[in-house]
């Protein structure tokens, strides 16, 4: 089994994060996605969980995985039903299993809504050695396994890329658990944004 030099590091305002060690390893999935852009909103709940994008027919469609973004929280949900006039009222599930992360907030809280990307792979469970996220925007990553079920979800803050390296004394993302895929949404309004994965892993198994 080989040994590599693993490391990620995001420079911002002339700040830099960054995070190396040397690891084992055989298996490496190295992979740019291409996360769709999100737009700004301003959610009521109200009674229904709604949120209005402040752009026309935002290109979210009922079904589809969203992340929402705000000062001080972020959640994951399904969306119900877009509509309205310009295709921008956007209504979540009710709630329950789709909801994951923090609660959604206050009425009339300014909001951003991302859809998620899906990226399928497979990484047996017990062989994560070490994964990065490199993206200069506030992302969310999700690690999902059999029937697209919730193994955890991880937050990627702009001068604090997202990473683990076994022996760190880490919690591991994917654990006792199969990893089939990753959802991944950032927080750009501008523009879609390309999000830098790596991972290596324990190939013999």
């Amino acid at each position: 089994m080989g040994t590599a030099l693993f490391s990620s590091s995001c420079t911002v305002n002339g700040v830099t994060a960054s995070i190396a060690a040397a690891v084992e390893q055989e298996g490496e999935i190295k992979q740019t996605i291409i996360a769709e852009m999100a737009y700004e909103g301003e959610i009521s709940t109200d009674t229904d969980r709604v949120i209005t994008t402040t752009s026309v027919d935002p290109e979210i469609e009922a079904s589809d995985g969203v992340v929402i973004f705000w000062e001080g929280g972020v959640a994951r949900d399904v969306v119900q039903s877009v509509s309205g006039d310009d295709g921008n009222v956007i209504k979540l599930s009710s709630g329950g299993a789709s909801h994951e992360g923090d609660t959604l907030p206050v009425d009339t809280t300014e909001v951003i809504i991302a859809k998620e990307t899906v990226v399928n792979l497979l990484v047996p469970a017990s062989t994560l050695e070490a994964i990065a996220v490199s993206t200069d925007k506030r992302a969310h990553i999700s690690f999902r396994k059999a029937a697209d079920a919730l193994i955890s979800n991880q937050e990627h803050i702009v001068t604090q890329p997202y990473s683990y390296i076994s022996g760190l004394n880490q919690t591991d993302p994917i654990g006792a658990y199969d990893c089939e895929s990753l959802r991944i949404a950032t927080a750009d309004i501008a523009a879609d944004r390309g999000v830098e994965v790596g991972i290596l892993y324990d190939s013999v198994i």
